[in-house]
């Protein structure tokens, strides 16, 4: 089903432009952004969470990826931020039930785990959400300038940004779930031990580099296939513009 748009107006010269046209015969202003401004579908936030659940399937990557740029939206993105929040926050229920020297018991982690997921989690999350703007405006201010990309908008950004955290979600499960099963007592009263380890705490936190690594390097990928299909450029344009918000990630997690 199509939507005929009788015209559009050139936001930079203000002129009638036939709704055919992607650019103003005018100026020579790219018009596909006012385009799909026009036949816009608002995303519903259940229909923005289960494009965030299929995006981790790496089969749907891509039609997911053709969705988005068709009609983008930020909701899906904000519920991958507030998932990652709150999936961080659950761990500390696993190092107190190793700190207070309890064998794995469910009700009582799973009680510790959404009491810290909900509370804490939520400040996390609006830690989340000031990083969100600050690597989507990286993001944005790449892809218009190094580039010259005029066809997403900063919240068609934004939301591309929050999507590249979903397999974050799958890491935060897994490391978890390791944390949870395989070392339920392993941490001491300062936590430098892990068991399955051995005794080196610096083994841990390798541990835990090597999963965010893999998964920011999917979250990578993702952000380089939808820049190029948001943006409308090149894969090494892509690239350009994703790596520098991603750059900054790993400096973060890396060597704060």
């Amino acid at each position: 089903m199509s939507t005929q748009i009788e015209s559009i107006i050139c936001p930079t010269c203000s002129e009638n432009v036939p709704s055919d046209y992607v650019v103003c015969p005018y100026d020579g202003t790219s018009l596909i952004k006012e385009l799909r401004a026009k036949v816009r579908v608002k995303i519903r936030l259940r229909e923005g969470i289960g494009r965030a659940f299929r995006l981790i399937d790496p089969r749907n990557t891509k039609t997911v990826m053709d969705e988005f740029v068709a009609n983008p939206d930020r909701k899906g993105g904000a519920v991958v931020l507030f998932l990652c929040a709150f999936l961080f926050a659950g761990r500390l229920a696993l190092y107190v039930n190793g700190a207070v020297g309890r064998t794995v018991d469910i009700l009582f982690v799973l009680i510790l785990f959404l009491t810290s997921g909900l509370i804490i989690g939520i400040v996390f999350f609006i830690f989340a959400l000031i990083f969100w703007y600050a690597l989507t405006a990286i993001h944005h201010i790449s892809a218009r300038y190094l580039t010259g990309s005029q066809t997403a908008t900063f919240k068609d950004s934004q939301g591309l940004v929050g999507y590249m955290f979903a397999p974050l979600i799958v890491g935060l499960l897994l490391l978890n779930f390791l944390l949870l099963f395989l070392a339920p007592n392993s941490f001491t009263g300062v936590y430098d031990a892990v068991g399955f380890l051995g005794s080196n705490r610096s083994d841990y936190w390798m541990l835990n580099l090597i999963v965010f690594s893999v998964f920011l390097a999917w979250g990578g990928y993702i952000a380089v296939l939808g820049s190029q299909r948001l943006h409308r450029i090149t894969q090494p344009q892509g690239i350009a513009v994703s790596a520098a918000p991603v750059a900054i990630l790993l400096y973060l997690l890396f060597f704060s």
